[in-house]
């Protein structure tokens, strides 16, 4: 078994405890990796049970990200904007169009 193993838990970025597993589901919201280094989205489909939606609910107990319970059989997660902040690797962004505010206030610009 690896060190970094998904049941392992690790600081991500200071933002409390998320497993490389929580992780790797951000950044797929994201739409990470890509060639642009940029984020082209900020949504996250699951089943309203399961692995994923337990990781995301705990992703939004610590406020990095949000629930969306519209559909019947579905849940979409968002992440918020620290959290997707947290997710970046060195030299990525975040596209303004799905995170103007945050993109702004990150530059130092009025929001």
């Amino acid at each position: 078994m690896k060190k970094d193993d998904d049941n392992d838990l690790k600081r991500w970025k200071g933002r409390g405890a998320v497993t490389p597993f929580q992780r790797k589901l951000a950044r797929h919201a994201l739409g990470l990796p890509n060639d642009r280094k940029q984020s082209y989205r900020n949504r996250y489909y699951s089943a309203k049970e399961g692995e994923a939606a337990s990781a995301w609910a705990d992703l939004v107990a610590q406020g990095l990200a949000a629930r969306d319970d519209a559909q019947a059989t579905n849940v979409c997660f968002y992440l918020t904007g620290s959290g997707a902040l947290a997710a970046l690797d060195p030299g990525e962004s975040l596209d303004r169009e799905d995170f103007s505010a945050v993109v702004q206030s990150n530059r130092g610009d009025a929001a």
